[in-house]
């Protein structure tokens, strides 16, 4: 799901990712492959450090997105 919103050059963009059925299964699913507790609050460098810089987003069909983890 995408939530929340945040205005980037007066395009309203949503800021936030989860999962659908639970919201913590994401979280915990990206916790455990970057190797930190179930519990951290992931930033920036924890993504650095894992090798992932950026995330791409692209449109599939109806509520249906594509993420990549680079």
């Amino acid at each position: 799901m995408l939530e929340g919103t945040q205005k980037i050059n007066d395009i309203v963009y949503p800021k936030q990712i989860s999962s659908a059925m639970n919201k913590s299964t994401l979280g915990y699913y990206l916790r455990r492959r970057i190797g930190v507790s179930p519990t951290h609050r992931i930033i920036m460098s924890d993504l650095t450090n894992y090798g992932m810089n950026y995330v791409s987003v692209s449109y599939i069909v109806g509520t249906r997105y594509y993420f990549d983890f680079h």
